[in-house]
């Protein structure tokens, strides 16, 4: 059993380059994805015994992923919708998450894991980000004025439909672990929860608060969209052949 390196992890950009080519033939997308996918579930399952050794006997690096939410346009304080994502995002793929300020991007999340989980949660983010700017542009551009009350209820709805599924993948994770196969899994997932507390300290998460809707006819159409992103690709990127809308 051979640990994940990074001609593997340059394979799996590779993979994901293609399948986020707008102007590629669809069925080449549609085979670099599922096979980008199905490598990142290779290393979570093939990898457990082997990175959960490393860990324990400190061979394995732990780093912070800095992701903002709009390379381009760098942003003083980071929306609360985007906190909710990154939390969802780094749970599934075994990191923590806080803001964390950067000179130069400004607020951004920032992912804390090992090498390769942190760009899970990368590659993850900026396809819901994406997804969220395409969603945006299509509820904004269909020849119906938007209030910003309406905008703000369709956008923190969609985030919230897309988190939905990403705690749906979550939980069917917690049964596979619990069940006997799934020793190795759970027994990695605790070791890496360990590390990061010891080399990144405790991370507190508050309780989420009650939303007041502005617009509860905008915040139905946001979640319905948010439902539809389909998060079983683990990060494999959206369409990108539309302009992004403002997200902010």
């Amino acid at each position: 059993m051979e640990f994940v390196n990074e001609s593997t992890l340059r394979r799996i950009q590779k993979l994901l380059a293609i399948a986020n080519d707008a102007r590629g033939d669809a069925n080449e997308c549609a085979a670099a994805a599922e096979m980008a996918n199905k490598l990142m579930r290779k290393y979570n399952i093939d990898h457990a015994d082997l990175l959960t050794a490393k860990i324990k006997n400190q061979e394995q690096a732990f780093k912070v992923l800095l992701k903002p939410i709009d390379p381009k346009k760098p942003t003083s304080k980071t929306p609360s919708w985007a906190g909710f994502l990154g939390f969802r995002i780094a749970k599934l793929f075994d990191c923590e998450v806080r803001f964390e300020r950067s000179k130069s991007m400004g607020e951004c999340m920032a992912f804390f894991g090992t090498d390769e989980d942190t760009q899970v949660c990368g590659w993850m983010f900026d396809y819901i980000i994406n997804q969220l700017r395409i969603g945006m542009l299509r509820y904004q551009n269909c020849g119906i004025s938007r209030t910003r009350g309406q905008t703000d209820s369709y956008r923190v709805a969609f985030v919230m439909g897309v988190c939905d599924n990403l705690k749906a993948l979550q939980d069917e994770r917690h049964k596979a672990e619990a069940a006997p196969e799934g020793k190795q899994v759970y027994a990695l997932v605790v070791a890496k929860a360990d590390a990061i507390k010891q080399a990144f300290g405790e991370f507190k998460y508050g309780e989420g608060k009650q939303i007041n809707w502005k617009d509860v006819s905008a915040a139905s159409q946001g979640y319905a969209a948010g439902q539809k992103v389909n998060v079983n690709s683990r990060g494999l990127p959206g369409d990108k052949s539309e302009s992004a809308a403002q997200l902010n």
